[in-house]
C-alpha cells in the first residue's frame, strides 16, 4: 500500500540560553543513502516576513532540509523547489506544489516542507500557511495565504508513491507568547484534517489541541522541522534497521521535547499507521539529551505559563417597553415608576451587581415586568461572574509578570550575558505582557534592549520591500 505521510508542526519565536547548547547544527552533510531519484520537493522557509513578525532560524532549517534531500538522499537538484522569504508568496507555493507534483515518478516521495507562520482559515475548518507578503490585517491573512485543503489536492494530484507533508507552523495565528499575529482575529484549533479516503495518508502533529508548540530550547532554530530532519539523519533510528518511520519520528520528537523543554507542555500526536516509512536512515548518532536537558534548564529565560483571561460580554442595550395600556388613566403608575427607575441605572455606570439587584426587585414587586427583568437580571448576573472571573485572572497574570521581571531584569543587569539575548529576552516579555506602560509598567525600561531587534527588523522590512519593488519591475 502506498503510504503518504502529512506531517503537522506548530511554531513560536526561539529563547537564547546564556550557555551555547551543543545541538547539532546540521550544517555537515549526513551519509549518502540514496533513493531520491524519482522524489521531488518544496521546501519553504520564511524568516523575513514583509509585516508579521519574523521566524528566526526558518531559512537555517530550509536549507538544512534542501542539503539532506539534494545529497542524502540524491534527489535531483532540479525537482527541488527551495522559496525563501520574499519568494515564500501564495502564488509561488502553489506553482511549486504543482510542478513538483508532476515531476515526482510512481516509485518516488513528493516532499513539502513548510517553516513560518500559520492562521486560522476564517471558516474555522482549515489552517493557512500565511505568505511572506501577509500584512496584519484579517483580510490580507486569508488572501495572502496558502490553505491546507487546497495545497493536499494540489499535492494529492501525484503520482508519487508518498507524500511527506511537514508543516512548521502555528495555526491558531499566534506568536511567540500567545498574543495575536493581528487584533481581533480569533485564537482557535483548526480541525485536523482526515486522511480522508486516500490510503497513503499518515498525520503527525506538533502538540495537543489546546497546546502551543516552541522552539528548539536554547537555539534559534524551529523546533520539529529541525527535529524530524534529525530523525530522518538517523537520530529516531531505535531499533538500528535503517529505516525511519513515523511512529520512530514522532516518538523521539516526543521523547526530545520532554527532555529538554522547561515551564510548558506540549505532545505531539499521530494518525495513521506507525509503521509508515519516511525513509532510510544516514545512522547518525543522536545528541544526548540528558546533556541538553541539563544545558538547557539552567540560565533559560522564557516568559511563564500565562493563565486565559475569559471573554467579558457587555449586556446589549436594553430596550425601553411602554407601560400596559394606550390610556394613562388605566396606567399602574407605581409599576411604571419603578420600571423607570430601573431602566436608568441600567443605562448607567453603576456596578452590574446593582442593576441585577434593582431588575429583582421590580420582579418581586412588579410582576407585569417579570418577562423584562428576570431575563436582565440573570444579563447583568452573568455580567458580573464574567467580571469577577476576568478581574481574578488579570491579577494572576500581573502576579507572574512580576516574578518574571524580577529573574529578567537580573539577568539584563549582567555583563555576561550578550546584548542579542537581552535584546530577544525584551522582545519576549512586551509580546507577552504589553508594549504601553498601562498594561505593563516595565516596558518603558525595556526600551534600549529592544532597539536592538527593531532596528535589525526595520533593516529587514525594507530590504524586503526593495526586493518586492524589483520583482515587480522584472514582470
Amino acid at each position: 500500500m502506498r503510504n503518504v505521510i502529512f506531517l503537522f508542526f506548530a511554531f513560536l519565536l526561539p529563547v537564547q540560553s546564556i550557555a551555547s547548547v551543543k545541538w547539532p547544527s546540521l550544517n555537515q552533510a549526513p551519509a549518502v543513502v540514496g533513493g531520491g531519484a524519482q522524489d521531488a520537493a518544496v521546501i519553504v522557509g520564511i524568516e523575513g516576513y514583509f509585516a508579521v513578525p519574523p521566524v528566526p532560524g526558518a531559512r537555517a532549517n530550509a536549507v538544512a532540509w534542501y542539503d539532506y534531500l539534494t545529497t542524502a538522499r540524491k534527489v535531483p537538484p532540479e525537482n527541488v523547489f527551495l522559496l525563501r522569504d520574499s519568494d515564500g508568496t501564495v502564488e509561488e507555493m502553489e506553482e511549486a506544489a504543482a510542478k513538483a507534483a508532476v515531476l515526482a515518478g510512481p516509485e518516488g516521495k513528493l516532499w513539502f516542507i513548510f517553516i513560518g507562520h500559520g492562521a486560522p482559515h476564517k471558516n474555522g475548518k482549515d489552517g493557512l500557511l500565511i505568505g511572506a507578503d501577509a500584512q496584519q490585517k484579517a483580510s490580507s491573512i486569508q488572501n495572502r495565504s496558502l490553505g491546507q485543503t487546497k495545497l493536499l489536492n494540489i499535492l494529492g494530484r501525484s503520482k508519487a508513491q508518498s507524500i511527506n507533508v511537514v508543516l512548521d507552523a502555528c495555526f491558531s495565528g499566534r506568536s511567540t507568547a500567545g498574543t495575536p499575529l493581528v487584533a481581533g482575529l480569533q485564537p482557535l484549533i483548526t480541525t485536523r484534517l482526515s486522511p480522508a479516503t486516500d490510503p497513503r495518508f499518515v498525520v503527525m502533529t506538533a502538540a495537543m489541541g489546546n497546546q502551543f508548540a516552541g522552539p528548539l530550547p536554547g537555539v534559534s532554530r524551529p523546533a520539529f522541522s529541525y527535529l524530524i530532519l534529525g530523525g530522518l539523519r538517523g537520530w529516531a533510528d531505535s531499533n538500528a534497521d535503517g529505516d525511519v518511520t513515523a511512529g520512530e519520528a514522532i516518538d523521539y520528537s516526543k521523547r526530545a521535547l520532554r527532555a529538554t523543554m522547561h515551564g510548558r507542555d506540549q505532545t505531539p500526536t499521530l494518525m495513521g499507521p506507525e509503521s509508515a516509512s519516511l525513509g532510510p536512515s544516514s545512522k547518525e548518532k543522536a545528541p544526548s539529551l540528558t546533556s541538553l536537558a541539563k544545558r538547557e534548564h539552567k540560565g533559560m529565560f522564557q516568559v511563564s505559563k500565562l493563565p486565559s483571561v475569559p471573554n467579558v460580554r457587555m449586556p446589549q442595550a436594553f430596550q425601553k417597553v411602554p407601560g400596559s395600556g394606550s390610556d394613562w388613566r388605566n396606567m399602574d403608575v407605581d409599576a411604571l415608576e419603578a420600571y423607570d427607575k430601573a431602566i436608568k441605572l441600567d443605562q448607567s455606570q453603576s456596578d452590574a451587581s446593582l442593576k441585577a439587584a434593582q431588575w429583582r426587585k421590580l420582579l418581586k414587586d412588579h410582576p407585569v415586568y417579570s418577562k423584562e427583568a428576570e431575563g436582565r437580571a440573570q444579563d447583568w448576573d452573568r455580567y458580573a461572574a464574567e467580571q469577577a472571573a476576568a478581574k481574578k485572572a488579570l491579577d494572576e497574570r500581573n502576579a507572574v509578570r512580576d516574578k518574571d521581571w524580577k529573574k529578567l531584569n537580573r539577568l539584563l543587569a549582567l555583563s555576561v550575558v550578550s546584548v542579542e539575548d537581552k535584546a530577544r529576552w525584551s522582545m519576549m516579555f512586551l509580546e507577552a505582557y504589553g508594549r504601553s506602560p498601562k498594561d505593563n509598567p516595565y516596558a518603558k525600561q525595556l526600551g534600549k534592549h529592544t532597539a536592538v531587534i527593531e532596528k535589525e527588523r526595520k533593516k529587514k522590512t525594507e530590504a524586503f520591500k526593495d526586493r518586492l519593488r524589483a520583482e515587480v519591475w522584472r514582470r
